[in-house]
């Protein structure tokens, strides 16, 4: 089927002109008018009457739900939802669940957190919140969610395993894939890599991209120098002698806060990193501009997650369709900074 977005993508305007557009509202161009109606012809979009009269008993409030409101990741994903909420004129209700002050990781909580999880929906819902995007507070798989065909959720920046939530979520893979080919294009062959806990899905998923680029380069993966340090920063530190032993010449954190002890290790030893060591992180964390030297990282789209998980959903509750379970991976950015200008000496010009 035919939605807004694939209008929006031939003509490279945005959804937001599209919908005034075809709903005869003001503000585009006569230009853009005949171009975005040529485009629809061509496209064979059409709104029946029953759709039409659908949209106009659409309440168009979303509610949010927040895993965490605190955690870095979620102003700039909520920053995404309310920018395409404006454009595509609705609203949003924001609850926030608090897991991180409430609970810890420990499995025992799950219950609690799904009984949070159901009180907060049957609320938005009272409030005549149309559907709901999860915001969650990592890269994991969300709490189960009280999903039925008729009520829409979308899960954002998580994913889950109820066949009727699709998720937006970023590609892991390809972004530690990035990092490590930047470090073997500067000479590196012994490139240490510090993991976060061996327990979840995205230090596995950073940990093949790191092997896949290892792969092209013809390069054998070596087990020893792959450590996890359960996204610790004291933990980081730890490790810095073994991997120093091991003659490593660049190293790849799995997070800015672990790399954050690759610094420490370094500045208490007089280990210039940028001129001895080479070092990515990963988030792209506030601080990773300010550290000295500053902290080349991968950089989250989140923005665009929020951004893109709202639209999926708007257009679910404009077609009036059920969901399709599906998995959507933005890519990330690398931001290469002065951490990684170090050059191993057999690949200097």
């Amino acid at each position: 089927m035919v939605t807004i977005n694939d209008i929006a993508k031939r003509a490279n305007v945005s959804v937001a002109t599209i919908s005034k557009v075809l709903n005869n509202q003001p503000g585009p161009s006569p230009e853009t008018r005949e171009a975005v109606l040529a485009i629809a012809n061509e496209l064979n979009y059409t709104i029946t009457a029953a759709q039409q009269q659908k949209r106009k008993r659409i309440n168009r409030t979303i509610g949010i739900i927040t895993e965490e409101i605190t955690a870095f990741t979620t102003p700039r994903l909520i920053d995404g939802i309310g920018v395409c909420c404006e454009e595509r004129g609705y609203h949003y209700i924001l609850g926030n669940l608090r897991f991180n002050s409430r609970f810890d990781n420990n499995p025992i909580h799950l219950q609690k957190k799904a009984d949070l999880i159901q009180e907060l929906t049957e609320d938005l819902q009272s409030r005549h919140a149309s559907a709901i995007l999860y915001v969650g507070a990592m890269t994991q798989m969300a709490i189960p969610l009280p999903v039925t065909e008729n009520y829409h959720f979308i899960s954002v920046f998580s994913a889950s395993d109820n066949a009727l939530i699709p998720a937006v979520i970023y590609d892991n893979r390809n972004a530690a894939y990035q990092a490590t080919k930047l470090l073997l294009d500067k000479g590196h062959r012994k490139i240490g890599m510090i993991a976060g806990s061996v327990s979840t899905p995205h230090t596995m998923e950073r940990l093949l991209g790191y092997q896949d680029a290892l792969f092209e380069y013809g390069i054998p993966y070596n087990p020893q120098l792959t450590l996890y340090a359960n996204w610790d920063r004291k933990q980081s530190y730890d490790y810095m002698p073994f991997l120093l032993q091991e003659n490593v010449t660049a190293i790849f954190s799995q997070n800015d806060i672990m790399a954050m002890g690759v610094y420490d290790y370094c500045n208490e030893h007089g280990i210039r990193i940028g001129r001895d060591l080479s070092l990515i992180g990963f988030d792209d964390c506030e601080y990773a501009s300010f550290c000295r030297p500053a902290l080349s990282s991968i950089s989250l789209p989140l923005f665009e997650i929020g951004h893109t998980a709202t639209n999926i959903l708007i257009d679910l509750l404009e077609a009036g369709t059920p969901p399709k379970k599906q998995i959507t991976q933005l890519k990330c950015k690398l931001v290469e900074r002065e951490s990684s200008n170090y050059q191993p000496p057999s690949s200097s010009s």
